[in-house]
Protein backbone atom coordinates (compact mmCIF):
# COMPACT_ATOMS: atom_id res chain seq x y z
CA UNK A 1 0.00 0.00 0.00
CA UNK A 2 1.15 3.31 -0.54
CA UNK A 3 1.63 6.12 2.13
CA UNK A 4 -1.58 8.22 1.37
CA UNK A 5 -4.18 4.83 0.96
CA UNK A 6 -2.58 3.53 4.09
CA UNK A 7 -3.12 6.82 6.35
CA UNK A 8 -6.69 7.21 4.76
CA UNK A 9 -7.37 3.34 5.81
CA UNK A 10 -6.31 4.58 9.50
CA UNK A 11 -8.68 7.73 9.66
CA UNK A 12 -11.32 5.30 8.29
CA UNK A 13 -10.64 2.86 10.57
CA UNK A 14 -10.54 5.22 13.68
CA UNK A 15 -13.75 7.32 12.56
CA UNK A 16 -15.48 3.06 12.20
CA UNK A 17 -14.37 2.47 15.67
CA UNK A 18 -15.85 5.72 17.04
CA UNK A 19 -18.80 5.16 15.17
CA UNK A 20 -19.27 1.62 16.46
CA UNK A 21 -18.34 3.24 20.34
CA UNK A 22 -21.30 6.30 19.86
CA UNK A 23 -23.83 3.49 18.86
CA UNK A 24 -23.05 1.22 21.19
CA UNK A 25 -21.77 -1.84 19.48
CA UNK A 26 -18.21 -1.18 21.04
CA UNK A 27 -16.96 -0.29 24.79
CA UNK A 28 -13.28 0.55 25.77
CA UNK A 29 -12.38 0.06 29.28
CA UNK A 30 -11.22 4.14 29.78
CA UNK A 31 -14.84 5.43 28.55
CA UNK A 32 -18.33 5.57 30.18
CA UNK A 33 -20.27 2.77 29.18
CA UNK A 34 -22.67 3.12 26.13
CA UNK A 35 -25.85 2.00 25.44
CA UNK A 36 -27.70 1.15 22.45
CA UNK A 37 -29.18 3.87 20.25
CA UNK A 38 -32.99 4.38 21.05
CA UNK A 39 -34.13 4.83 17.77
CA UNK A 40 -35.54 1.49 16.51
CA UNK A 41 -37.49 0.43 13.42
CA UNK A 42 -40.54 -2.02 13.59
CA UNK A 43 -40.60 -4.59 10.42
CA UNK A 44 -43.51 -7.46 10.85
CA UNK A 45 -43.63 -6.68 14.55
CA UNK A 46 -39.62 -6.81 15.29
CA UNK A 47 -38.19 -4.10 16.84
CA UNK A 48 -34.50 -3.50 14.43
CA UNK A 49 -31.97 -1.46 15.36
CA UNK A 50 -31.07 1.77 13.32
CA UNK A 51 -27.64 1.64 12.43
CA UNK A 52 -25.20 4.84 11.51
CA UNK A 53 -23.12 4.12 8.64
CA UNK A 54 -19.72 5.55 8.22
CA UNK A 55 -20.79 8.67 5.48
CA UNK A 56 -23.59 9.46 7.88
CA UNK A 57 -21.01 9.93 10.73
CA UNK A 58 -18.85 11.86 8.70
CA UNK A 59 -21.52 14.19 7.42
CA UNK A 60 -23.20 14.20 11.19
CA UNK A 61 -19.30 15.12 12.70
CA UNK A 62 -18.12 17.62 10.08
CA UNK A 63 -15.12 15.21 9.42
CA UNK A 64 -12.66 15.89 6.66
CA UNK A 65 -10.64 12.98 5.55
Amino acid sequence: MNRKRKNRYKQLREIRRERDYQSGVLQYANRPYTFRSARVNWENGKAIPVYVTTTQFIKKHNITI
